[in-house]
């Protein structure tokens, strides 16, 4: 029996899905696999998803963190201490990470890694000799993406000896990461004017990298739209938003103006359209006005997404595939460029030509949402650009097909 681990990064709920997502293909094709999650953020609910399908879970979190959208992670000074010592080295290469992952890729026999964006997860197959398959939706990171400049216009006060490090230190890492797994694959399709330069580029080439499509949990079109619609007391008739936080906040002060947005949002709207309803996943208890429904995260959303017209949303990268497999209409905000893993997602969305907003400032929705309310052509033409992210929907699928083909026969860097 082949032991199969699968190593989320231990941030946002996109990186757990994604593996979710791999790990329910895998049973589904072939239930004899031993599989175990090794989870930390959102790990109370993901748990209950993995073990639902036949996968064992392990909580390998090393600050107790749970909830990468509690709270503001970097501080307005950017420098080694805030960004490496605080966040990109606890989450994407983590020393004691590596030597507990060590410990239990032996003790459990591992046979193959499957890491989502953790490096550390790459360090430790390669220390334990085994093979290794990293997930991203990133060709290099957002740190290494941006310049000084940049970030001083986000409007943080960077340390300029140090960034120049954290840039060098980052890039390196990362690309480590890339060379040293034995495959890597991705659901983000290459945009020439982003991508031409990076060292991902080589790897596309070499077939070390390659392109799988949307890595997302197998979509079932046996919803009952009036029916979801009814038990959220919603019409048939009603013009129903879903708006989504992101999982993972730079600054929490940039998700309460999401969150506030949104709702400023609606009541604008609202005023001029009474049957617009919404539903709110804002990772908050919120007090919302009515006509809106507040919940704090909803993991299988599938049915919500078919039964409604429009998303309000983030850019997190696992949302942007589901979104747009499923082909529904959606506007991509940031409340701001400080959030920056975001900004990076959003800049390729907009040359990829879906519609973005930068800033959150509810006229601009609002005026935005009414040109889409009044006129279903216009609604409909933001989902064209969806083919060029999702050609196919099967990436998970894709995914399985490489696993499946045995530990000793995963294709092998040329």
């Amino acid at each position: 029996m082949e032991h199969i681990a699968l190593v989320p990064r231990g941030t946002g709920s996109g990186h757990n899905m994604r593996l979710y997502a791999i790990a329910q293909e895998l049973m589904k094709q072939d239930n004899s696999y031993e599989i175990t999650a090794f989870l930390e953020s959102l790990r109370d609910v993901f748990s209950q998803l993995f073990n639902s399908i036949g996968v064992k879970t392990i909580n390998v979190s090393q600050d107790n963190k749970s909830d990468y959208s509690k709270g503001s992670i970097l501080r307005h000074e950017l420098n080694w201490d805030s960004l490496m010592n605080n966040f990109l080295g606890p989450t994407i290469f983590n020393s004691q990470k590596i030597l507990m992952l060590v410990r239990l890729f032996t003790k459990n026999n591992t046979d193959l890694v499957v890491s989502d964006l953790d490096i550390s997860a790459i360090a430790a197959a390669k220390i334990c000799n085994i093979k290794s398959i990293l997930v991203t939706e990133r060709f290099e990171l957002p740190i290494a993406k941006f310049k000084k400049t940049d970030f001083e216009n986000a409007g943080f006060k960077v340390n300029e000896t140090e960034f120049i490090d954290i840039h060098n230190v980052a890039q390196k890492t990362f690309d480590w990461g890339l060379d040293n797994s034995t495959k890597v694959v991705t659901d983000c399709p290459y945009v020439a004017k982003l991508d031409n330069n990076l060292h991902f580029k080589k790897l596309l080439s070499q077939k070390h990298a390659v392109f799988v499509g949307p890595i997302i949990r197998e979509k079932n079109n046996n919803f009952d739209k009036n029916n979801i619609r009814r038990k959220l007391g919603i019409k048939k008739d009603d013009f129903l938003i879903v708006a989504a936080v992101g999982g993972t906040t730079m600054f929490s002060e940039d998700k309460q103006k999401m969150q506030q947005s949104f709702i400023t949002t609606f009541n604008n709207i609202h005023q001029t359209n009474p049957n617009t309803k919404m539903v709110l996943l804002a990772r908050d208890n919120l007090k919302v006005p009515k006509g809106v429904i507040c919940m704090t995260y909803l993991p299988n959303w599938y049915g919500l997404l078919k039964s409604c017209d429009l998303v309000l949303t983030h850019p997190g990268w696992i949302t942007v595939t589901e979104l747009s497999s499923l082909m529904v209409p959606a506007i991509f905000s940031i409340s701001s460029k400080r959030e920056y893993h975001e900004w990076d997602e959003l800049i390729r969305l907009s040359e990829l030509g879906y519609s973005t907003d930068v800033g959150c400032n509810p006229k601009v929705l609002t005026n935005k949402i009414k040109e889409l309310i009044g006129d279903p052509k216009i609604l409909s033409s933001l989902t064209t650009p969806y083919s060029k992210v999702a050609p196919w929907s099967n990436g998970a699928y894709r995914i399985a097909n490489i696993i499946k083909k045995g530990v000793e026969n995963i294709y092998e860097r040329k």
